[in-house]
Formats: C-alpha cells, sequence, structure tokens
C-alpha cells in the first residue's frame, strides 16, 4: 500500500471515529432530553388534572368527562384513577405507534416513566391518578434529529475528508516525483532535479535524492570517460584517428576466430616513401598534413566507393592497413588502382618526393597479422622496386581454402538453401557465474548453409553476401523461425539469436518481427536477440525502434561485439540493453595483457552500473576464463568451455 493510501486510511479511520463519536454524544443526548421531557409533561399533567379533580371526587362521571377531555386533547398513552382499595376506577389507554423504524426505537428506547399523583376532598384522601405520557412524538423528534444529524455529519465527513485526500496529496506529491526519479535512475536515466518542496522533511529526502541522482551520474560519466580514454589510446593512432597497429592487430586476431566473420579477403599494405625527407626538408607539420590527406582519400575510397566493412589503420610512420574482408579479386583490383593513382596524383601536388605504393596480398582465416604483413610487404617491395609500373602489386595465396567465389555463385547458394531449406542450427552454451542465474540453459544460435552436394558454410562467409545481394532479411527471418522452433522443442532452453543492421533497419522486416513476436508471446520469453555495436551507433534510432518493440513481447537484448567500434559508449543509456557481449579482440590474449584487463574491468564496472550483465566471448584457455573471472564478468562464451555443437 502506497503512503498516501496509508494517510487517507489512518484519516478515515480518525474521521469515522470522530464523527461517529460525536454523532452518537449528540444522539444520546437528544434522547436524555426527551426522555426527560416526557417525565415532566406526564408529571405536569398529574398534577394539573389532580387539582383539577379534587372538587368532584363524589362525581364519578364528572371526572371520567374530564379526564377524556384531557386524554384526547394531550399527548398519553396512559391515564389510570384508582381508589384507595386498588380498584381501577376510570382507565384511559392508547396504543400509538410511532413512526420510525422498529430497528431505530430497539436501539434507541426512550424511557417514559408513569407519573402519580394523590387526589383528596379535604382531609380525607379519596384516589390515586397516574399519568403516562405517549412517546411516538418524541420517537418521531428523535428520529428527525438522527436523520438530519446523520445526513449533515456525512456531508462534512465526506467534505473533510475529500479536503484531507487533495491536501495529503499535495503535500505527498513530491514522494511521486521522488518515487519516478528513483524508478528512472533504475533504468539507467537521470532526469533533471525534483523541485525542492515546501515541507522541511519532504525537503531534505528531495535534496538527498537529486545529489544521489547528480553523483551516480558522476560517476557514470566518469566511467564512461576512462573507458573511452582507455580504448582511444590503447587502439587509436593520435594523428589520423585511425586504429593503430595494436587495433588492426586485434581486429586480424577477430576474423580468425569469430566464424560469424568473412573468412577469406585482401590485406593492403600502403607506403608513404619520402615522408622522412619531407619532415626533413618542410617540417613536420608539412609531414602530418601529408599524413591527414592520406587517411582523407584511402577512407573515402574505402568506406564509400569500396565497402564499408574495410577496416583502416596507421600501422608505422609512413605505413598504413587496409583489411578488406570478404572482398574477391573483382572488387579490390579496379578501386586499389584508382586508390594508388589518386594518392599519387593529389600527394604529388603536395609534395614531390611523397610515392605511395601498395602491395595487397589475399588472407585467410588461418594467417594471422604478421604472416599478412610479411606477405603484404613482399607484395609493397615488388611494387616499390618497379620504375615505370602500376605502383601497386598483388600477391596471391595459393590454397584450397583462399578460393573466392563469385557474386552469381553465392547469390545461387544462398537462394538454393533458403528455397530448400538447407540451413543447420547449431549452438554454443553460454555459461553464467553467478549462483542465481547457474541453472540457466542459454545457448547462442550459430547459422550454417549446405548446397547439394553436403557442403556447409559458415555465417561469416555467406552473410556478407547476403547482406549485398540483399538476402539477410530471409535469412534472418528463417534463422529466427529455426530458433523458434527449437525453444518450442525444448521448454527449457533459451537461444540468443544475432540480428544483422540490414535487418535492424529494414521497416518490412521490423513489421515481420513484430507480427512474429505477437503470435509466439510465450515462446519468445526465452529468446534474446543480439545487436551488433557498429550497426547499433550507425542507425540509432532504428536501433531504439526495433529494442522497443522487442521489449513489448518481453525479448531480452544483447550488443554483440561490444568495444570493437571507436564511437562513444554512451549509446548504452538509450538503447538500455540486457546485456554486453565484449568482443573477442578484447580477450584473445587478455592474460597477457595488462592493458585489455584494464579495458575489460572499465566495461564490466560501465555495464553493472547501468544494470547489465556481461558475457565475455572467445574464452578459449583456462588461464582466460580465470582472468575474465576475476576481472568480475557474469557469464562465458568460448571453445575452452564447449565448442558449438549442431543439431
Amino acid at each position: 500500500m502506497t503512503l498516501s493510501r496509508q494517510f487517507i486510511t489512518l484519516l478515515v479511520i480518525m474521521f469515522f471515529l470522530v464523527f461517529s463519536g460525536n454523532y452518537w454524544s449528540v444522539l444520546s443526548n437528544t434522547r436524555e432530553y426527551l426522555s426527560l421531557q416526557l417525565q415532566s409533561h406526564a408529571q405536569d399533567a398529574a398534577t394539573s388534572l389532580g387539582l383539577s379533580l379534587t372538587p368532584y371526587t363524589d362525581s364519578v362521571s364528572i371526572m371520567e368527562s374530564m379526564i377524556s377531555a384531557i386524554f384526547d386533547s394531550g399527548n398519553y398513552s396512559d391515564i389510570r384513577l384508582i381508589d384507595l382499595d386498588g380498584n381501577l376506577v376510570i382507565n384511559r389507554h392508547n396504543d400509538i405507534l410511532a413512526n420510525v423504524p422498529d430497528w431505530f426505537s430497539d436501539m434507541m428506547p426512550l424511557m417514559t416513566p408513569e407519573s402519580e399523583t394523590l387526589i383528596t376532598s379535604g382531609w380525607q384522601q379519596k384516589f390515586h391518578l397516574f399519568v403516562k405520557s405517549d412517546p411516538s412524538y418524541a420517537y418521531s423528534d428523535l428520529w428527525e434529529t438522527a436523520s438530519d444529524g446523520f445526513i449533515w455529519s456525512s456531508g462534512a465527513f465526506v467534505m473533510a475528508l475529500l479536503c484531507t485526500i487533495l491536501f495529503v496529496r499535495l503535500l505527498l506529491r513530491p514522494l511521486h516525483s521522488l518515487e519516478e526519479h528513483a524508478v528512472r535512475i533504475c533504468n539507467r536515466d537521470f532526469p533533471d532535479p525534483i523541485n525542492v518542496p515546501r515541507t522541511r522533511e519532504l525537503a531534505r529526502v528531495v535534496n538527498a535524492i537529486n545529489l544521489m541522482s547528480l553523483k551516480v551520474k558522476a560517476m557514470l560519466d566518469n566511467l564512461y570517460e576512462t573507458a573511452e580514454k582507455l580504448r582511444s589510446e590503447l587502439n587509436t593512432d593520435m594523428l589520423t584517428g585511425l586504429l593503430n597497429r595494436r587495433g588492426m592487430s586485434a581486429v586480424v586476431h577477430r576474423y580468425q576466430t569469430d566464424n560469424t566473420l568473412p573468412s577469406l579477403g585482401y590485406f593492403a599494405l600502403i607506403n608513404l616513401s619520402g615522408l622522412e625527407e619531407l619532415n626533413l626538408s618542410k617540417g613536420y607539420s608539412e609531414g602530418d598534413g601529408a599524413l591527414s590527406l592520406s587517411t582523407e582519400i584511402i577512407e573515402h575510397t574505402c568506406k564509400i566507393e569500396l565497402f564499408p566493412e574495410s577496416v583502416f589503420a596507421r600501422i608505422g610512420g609512413s605505413d598504413f592497413g587496409l583489411l578488406m574482408p570478404g572482398a574477391d579479386s573483382e572488387m579490390v583490383s579496379d578501386r586499389i588502382a584508382d586508390l594508388c593513382h589518386e594518392l599519387n596524383s593529389r600527394l604529388g601536388r603536395y609534395a614531390e618526393c611523397l610515392v605511395a605504393h601498395i602491395g595487397i596480398a589475399k588472407y585467410s582465416r588461418k594467417m594471422d597479422f604478421g604472416e599478412l604483413c610479411k606477405l603484404a610487404d613482399g607484395a609493397l617491395g615488388k611494387a616499390q622496386s618497379e620504375i615505370s609500373g602500376d605502383r601497386f602489386c598483388f600477391t596471391d595465396l595459393e590454397s584450397d581454402d583462399s578460393k573466392n567465389r563469385g557474386k552469381q555463385e553465392w547469390c545461387d547458394l544462398i537462394q538454393g538453401a533458403l528455397e530448400n531449406d538447407f540451413m543447420i542450427l547449431s549452438t554454443q552454451q553460454i555459461l553464467f557465474k553467478d549462483k542465481q542465474d547457474e541453472s540457466r540453459n542459454l545457448f547462442e544460435a550459430c547459422a550454417k548453409i549446405t548446397n547439394d552436394n553436403g557442403n556447409s558454410f559458415s555465417a561469416g562467409d555467406f552473410i556478407f553476401w547476403a547482406e549485398r545481394l540483399n538476402l539477410i532479411e530471409q535469412l534472418d527471418q528463417r534463422i529466427i523461425t529455426l530458433s523458434l522452433i527449437r525453444l518450442e522443442q525444448d521448454k527449457t532452453m533459451e537461444l540468443s539469436v544475432n540480428i544483422s543492421e540490414l535487418s535492424m533497419c529494414s521497416t518490412s522486416f521490423l513489421e515481420w518481427f513484430e507480427k512474429t513476436m505477437q503470435n509466439n508471446q510465450n515462446t519468445v520469453l526465452r529468446l534474446i536477440l543480439e545487436l551488433p555495436e557498429k550497426g547499433v551507433i550507425t542507425y540509432l534510432d532504428k536501433a531504439q525502434q526495433f529494442v522497443k518493440i522487442a521489449k513489448k513481447y518481453g525479448v531480452e537484448v544483447a550488443i554483440d561485439r561490444f568495444g570493437v567500434s571507436r564511437s562513444s559508449i554512451d549509446y548504452l543509456r538509450q538503447i538500455k540493453p540486457d546485456y554486453i557481449k565484449i568482443d573477442g579482440s578484447y580477450i584473445h590474449d587478455i592474460e597477457n595483457d595488462r592493458e585489455d584487463q584494464i579495458m575489460l574491468k572499465a566495461y564490466v564496472d560501465i555495464a553493472h552500473g547501468l544494470d547489465m550483465k556481461v558475457i565475455a566471448t572467445f574464452i578459449e584457455t583456462e588461464t582466460a576464463y580465470r582472468v575474465v573471472c576475476k576481472l568480475g564478468v557474469d557469464a562465458v562464451q568460448g571453445l575452452f568451455l564447449n565448442p558449438p555443437s549442431g543439431t
């Protein structure tokens, strides 16, 4: 029960006791007064009638006439004349019923005593005269008093109660604001301070809540700033704002270990020859300007003209690295030639000594960052040795698993899987550490497709092409449908399913998604949807709309690959996910990397401050498992704990 209701209930009881006590007191006093009036009336009538009958004691007929006259004209229920021997001489009696409810007369009985007087003749006693007043009129007066009193008392009670309720609500209005304020704080929202009321006690509470809200917000803001600063210092080149060598190495490792990312692609090493000469001849500010211009040219070419999934980094003084996951030779060759030409054209006008060379190597999931740099450096050396060449060179990796399929081949493969239901849903368990959640049976769904020959393809390869072929919505719909079927089969299971950013932003997909959630309201309570951090940051409004629909049907939301983006993580306050899944780049060497440990601890503190749970992914060693558990993550997932299992 709310505090206002408790106050109102208490006041209702108090008012009821006060008004009922006062009402009963008035009614009792009135009854006593009327009883006294009846007694006085009877006594006066007996005295006056007795005096009137004294001269006529010898004539019974005259006395009878006088008694009848008095009886008929007055409010009497009984008049009796008795001689000294006890014989009834005259008797007048009338049972007049009072016009009041029986229950009232039973509850409020009126005392109607019988008055007596002695009639004498000279010095001789002759008769006893008894007179009793009629109480019906008194009952009517008492009933009228009770009715009027009840109406007025009830009216006063209701008016007093309404005024009290209004006053209590006005008095406690700051408490409602406090409640809303506290709920918003619990929901990781920090509204403006509450207006301080005039009531001293409430003012103290409001000031305390306002101060607490400001302190918690400041604490979380400080955690945000610390995390952003750490991430910037660890993985970002301060001059260009690009990833540094460490950041690019972490990205390559993520593509090595994550089966949901493309397993094939190209890596380019771009070198600006003559940068040191420019620094010596014109100063470091000119060299920094050349680096910034090169960054602008390469980012524009890759992000806009090539494809947005490319990853660009400054990995050395005059060296840039460009990772192009999922790209094929047709995508890369023309754009690399154009890029090389534009770099040399614009940098040549900027400084004649600057020349850009590019070495390109094909990569597969088996290769680490060192191998990629070695292969690309070999191609770069060939490009630099060409006196009149194109200033770029390709070095192909010849192996069976390096074969890139063309656009049409992928289109036929994906459409065939959708039409013939050539799709497999494997799962990998997510283990919780907390005793309250350790019994949860949560798995992440991992999709694979097969062809007519039974060969399977991981999500990292076919999803890349599904997005470019506008087939990703159909794939996501099919994966969600298969997940719901699995949840129907196993009532104890929970499933976490990845949603692409293109599906998240699609109006038609949102319509399908809401309809599906509505038709499976009981099952979807065990569904968790993972949104990619990059897509959430890029399309924040669309992400909020998607999360709103999911929350409407009780579906939990997770941010996948958290920490991979270099943008601010303040979006967490707006999205308010239930989980964040730490990107594997922070985990792969966390047992040896103190900086990654600091970053993970900062993310854990931020998430817990916002009432979110943290899942550490790609746990591949026992040492890594122990480190992340020590840093406070809520759940873990990886090959060390359990590999993905098929169906």
